[in-house]
């Protein structure tokens, strides 16, 4: 659907298609479920930051797992992801990444050309998610850490 998924790497077929559609919705749904787990388990402190983290790790999964997505279901991780940068300055080319893969995804609609071939561009995605992700389950279960401890200290 021209879109920078994961579903771009597979053939484009009917069986693939009817098989890939379920299994993806179902698929999405178990990691969605485990992302709240994972944030429900830290008892980490829902602060500015780290709600910027985990709504960017779950724009950006959502759709990238999702089957059958078009690329304007990118636009808010667009937005968020230069709000993230703004936050994190480390994290700088996170925007330019997630932009730039939004952007080319639009070529074949706008210009019936494909400009860098989807599967790169979900290359792309695909790895600014693992970064981001990374970065916000690191400050969720670092802050159980430092609870912990002023806990055993207290104690």
């Amino acid at each position: 659907m021209s879109a920078p998924t994961v579903y771009t790497w597979l053939p484009d077929e009917g069986l693939t298609q009817r098989f890939f559609t379920p299994t993806g919705v179902i698929f999405t749904a178990v990691l969605a479920f485990l992302f709240a787990i994972a944030i429900y388990k830290s008892h980490a402190k829902l602060t500015v930051p780290l709600l910027l983290k985990l709504a960017l790790v779950s724009l950006l999964f959502v759709p990238f797992f999702l089957p059958k997505m078009h690329d304007r279901y990118f636009y808010a991780a667009d937005v968020t992801a230069i709000i993230y940068a703004f936050y994190f300055p480390q994290y700088f080319f996170v925007p330019i990444v997630i932009v730039l893969s939004s952007f080319f995804a639009y070529q074949p609609t706008l210009f019936l050309t494909e400009t860098v071939p989807m599967g790169f561009l979900a290359i792309g995605m695909f790895a600014m998610l693992i970064i981001v992700a990374k970065d916000a389950m690191m400050e969720l279960f670092s802050s159980r850490t430092d609870a912990q401890a002023v806990e055993a200290r207290d104690s």
